[in-house]
C-alpha cells in the first residue's frame, strides 16, 4: 500500500498551509490521509475543483458508503442540510419548490 501524505491542518492565521501552493504546482489532483486508511484525492486548483463540482459523477452524499469523510462514520444528515444532496433532491431544495 503506498503512503499519502496527511491532509494539512496547521495554517499560518487564516491563509491555508503552505503544502496547498506547492502541490497546486507540482501535483494539483493528488491523494492524501485523513484517517486510518481513508485517502481521498484533494484537489488544489480551481479549474479543477469547478470540473468535480460539476460532473455528475460525483456525490455530496456524506452518508453513501465509500464517502471519505472526516470521521470514520459520518454523522446523520440534519434536515435542511441540502448542501450534502445530490440532484434531483439538492436542486429542487434550493429552487424551493
Amino acid at each position: 500500500m503506498t503512503a499519502h501524505p496527511p491532509l494539512p491542518t496547521l495554517r499560518p492565521l487564516l491563509d491555508p498551509s503552505p503544502e496547498y501552493a506547492k502541490w497546486r504546482t507540482e501535483e494539483p489532483i493528488r491523494r492524501v490521509t485523513i484517517w486510518g486508511d481513508n485517502s481521498p484525492w484533494l484537489i488544489t486548483r480551481y479549474e479543477d475543483a469547478r470540473a468535480v463540482l460539476a460532473d455528475p459523477r460525483f456525490s455530496a452524499d456524506a452518508t453513501r458508503d465509500g464517502f471519505p469523510g472526516f470521521r470514520p462514520q459520518s454523522p446523520p444528515r440534519a434536515p435542511g442540510q441540502f448542501f450534502m444532496m445530490d440532484p434531483p433532491d439538492h436542486t429542487r431544495l434550493r429552487a424551493g419548490s
